[in-house]
């Protein structure tokens, strides 16, 4: 089980860090910097979250 909670995890922060990436950059070219931060928290949040159920689902793939 800690097997597959720590791929999880790294799934997860992955995905996390690669979303979160994309929609600052995507906000940074239509508006301020504050609020590209915002939206970069905000996506790096939800992207985590999506990729840790993703990474809990195809532990067993692997």
């Amino acid at each position: 089980m800690n097997n597959r909670i720590k791929y999880a995890l790294k799934i997860g922060l992955l995905i996390g860090v690669l979303g979160g990436l994309v929609f600052f950059i995507w906000s940074a070219l239509n508006n301020t910097i504050s609020y590209s931060v915002s939206s970069g928290i905000i996506g790096f949040v939800v992207f985590t979250i999506l990729g840790f159920i993703l990474g809990m689902l195809i532990y067993p793939l692997e």
